[in-house]
């Protein structure tokens, strides 16, 4: 079954985090912070299989330690918000190539939309998770992107009131792309972007688990945020079962009905044939009672 994942997050200095930092860890890259004098090198990291900056069109390009840097300079707060990340998961039935233009594709919308940078980093499934796991992360600018550097921020994301609407925008969209690329490759999956509540399903959604918690995960220490989630999956999977369960029975008395009304209806035509035999035999007979009574 294909995996719908969009979320929307933010790099805030109020959490500590940074935006060179982030694209370091997620590009697998050597970046100094300019700001801190910082430097961040994840050289060693696995698993990036593919990363690419995305400029708007009327926007000269530059090194992804420069654009990055320039993120940090532009804000003055000690909690301002240095960059926005897009988790996508990217589904599995997809070629590699595939995978990789649907993450371009829905980067180019980004930075056409909010005239910002947009840099991609599409990670491979860990040797000892989930095999099906192909997602990527895209960091864009919290300010729109010039020649000159950056400027003013997009604020339709920070929006109490646009930015949900936006966000769920999004989601449509990255669902849409995911349905044409399995149409273009004749994949019968299909994604839906709305929630199970939305959607009228009765399961419960996993809870995200993040980096320390995976890594916990992995090494065979029980969470408890991996309890939960094993069982919210025992929850799924028995409200699945009963779900099939529900739609073997309606089929079955689906069929049943329809055979039952075939059978009904042959019967009424059976019925009808008999009684037009009949009516046709009472005619006849009481047409040679007429013609014999002339005579």
């Amino acid at each position: 079954m294909a995996i719908f994942r969009l979320e929307v997050k933010t790099v805030s200095r109020a959490k500590g985090r940074s935006a060179t930092a982030a694209i370091a860890y997620r590009c697998g890259e050597r970046i100094k912070d300019e700001r801190t004098g910082q430097i961040y090198d994840y050289r060693r990291k696995r698993g990036v299989e593919y990363k690419e900056l995305i400029f708007p069109s009327e926007v000269k390009s530059r090194s992804r330690s420069e654009i990055w840097n320039q993120a940090e300079q532009a804000e003055r707060r000690r909690d301002g918000v240095v960059a926005r990340e897009y988790q996508l998961a990217l589904p599995s039935e997809l070629s590699s190539e595939s995978r990789k233009n649907l993450a371009l594709v829905f980067g180019k919308i980004l930075t056409n939309r909010y005239n910002v940078v947009a840099d991609i980093a599409i990670h491979k499934p860990h040797p000892q998770g989930d095999e099906r796991n192909f997602h990527a992360h895209l960091l864009t600018t919290s300010r729109q992107v010039k020649n000159d550097g950056l400027a003013e921020k997009t604020r339709i994301l920070d929006d109490k009131i646009s930015g949900p609407k936006e966000v769920e925008s999004l989601r449509r969209i990255w669902a849409t792309l995911i349905n044409d690329a399995f149409d273009k490759n004749g994949i019968a999956e299909r994604v839906d972007h709305r929630s199970y509540q939305e959607q009228c399903i009765d399961k419960l959604p996993a809870i995200h688990q993040g980096p320390a918690v995976t890594s916990m995960e992995r090494r065979g220490e029980e969470t408890e945020i991996g309890n939960l989630n094993r069982e919210i999956a025992k929850f799924n999977l028995s409200q699945s079962q009963d779900l099939e369960a529900e739609r073997a029975a309606r089929a079955q008395a689906w069929a049943q009905k329809k055979i039952q009304d075939a059978i009904d209806d042959r019967r009424r035509q059976f019925e009808e044939e008999i009684s037009l035999d009949q009516l046709e035999q009472q005619q006849e007979t009481e047409h040679h009672q007429l013609g014999g009574h002339h005579v």
